[in-house]
C-alpha cells in the first residue's frame, strides 16, 4: 500500500468514534487527548499565522458541532484556544455520512467554492471536514479574493497542487501507521506523535 493510501485510511479510521478496545475508558481518554491536542495546536498555528487577530469561518460536521464526539472535542479545543482578537464570524455545518469510506469528500468541490465566495471577506476558512481534492482547472476557477484555507482534519491527504495553487495555507494530516497516543504529555507532544503539519514550504514532501 502506498504512503498516500495509508494516510487516507488512517484519517478515516481515526475520525470514526473509538471504543472497540477492551478498555473503553482508556480508549476514550486516548481519543480525547489525540483530538484535543489537534485542536489546541492547530489553533496555536493560526494564532501565529494571523498575529492573533482576524476573522475566521469554521466548517464542521453537523453531528460534531457542540457534541462530545472525538472531532467535537477537537472543535471545542480549537475554539477555546483561539486568540482573544480572533473572531469566529460564522460556523457552517456539513451533514456527514454514518460511515466514512476512503476517498469520500464530505465537502464537495462545488460547496467548497460556494463557501469561498460567500465568505470572501473573511481572513480564514478553517475546515474540520476536509477539503476537496481539486484539479488544476478547478483551482483556476476558484473565486478571488478568498480566505486562506486551513484544513484541521484531512479525510484525504492534500496534494502539492493544492498548496502550489494557494488553495491551502496549512493542513494537519495523520501520520501513516497506527500511533497509540499516550494519555500523558503536552498537547504539542501528542500532536507531534500523531500528526504531520503541512505548509506550502513542506508540501513537497507529500506523496502526490
Amino acid at each position: 500500500m502506498k504512503t498516500g493510501d495509508f494516510i487516507k485510511v488512517g484519517a478515516v479510521i481515526l475520525a470514526l468514534l473509538a471504543g472497540n478496545g477492551c478498555d473503553k475508558h482508556q480508549s476514550s481518554n486516548i481519543q480525547n487527548n489525540r483530538y484535543t491536542a489537534l485542536g489546541v495546536v492547530m489553533a496555536a498555528k493560526l494564532n501565529e499565522m494571523s498575529g492573533g487577530k482576524g476573522s475566521i469561518v469554521l466548517v464542521v460536521g453537523e453531528s460534531d458541532n457542540n457534541q462530545p464526539t472525538p472531532v467535537g472535542q477537537a472543535i471545542a479545543a480549537y475554539r477555546n484556544a483561539l486568540g482573544k482578537l480572533i473572531q469566529i464570524s460564522a460556523t457552517e455545518t456539513v451533514t456527514m455520512p454514518a460511515v466514512l469510506m476512503p476517498g469520500f469528500e464530505p465537502l464537495p468541490a462545488g460547496k467548497f467554492a460556494e463557501l469561498l465566495q460567500k465568505y470572501s471577506s473573511a481572513d480564514y476558512l478553517v475546515s474540520f471536514v476536509g477539503v476537496p481534492l481539486l484539479t488544476s482547472a478547478q483551482i483556476a476557477q476558484l473565486p478571488s479574493p478568498r480566505p486562506q484555507v486551513v484544513e484541521v482534519i484531512a479525510y484525504n491527504a492534500p496534494t502539492k497542487a493544492m498548496f502550489a495553487g494557494k488553495v491551502l495555507s496549512l493542513a494537519a494530516v495523520f501520520k501513516p501507521g497506527d500511533q497509540a497516543a499516550a494519555v500523558g504529555g503536552s498537547a504539542q507532544e501528542i500532536f507531534d506523535d500523531q500528526y504531520q503539519l503541512v505548509t506550502p514550504a513542506t508540501a513537497g514532501g507529500l506523496p502526490r
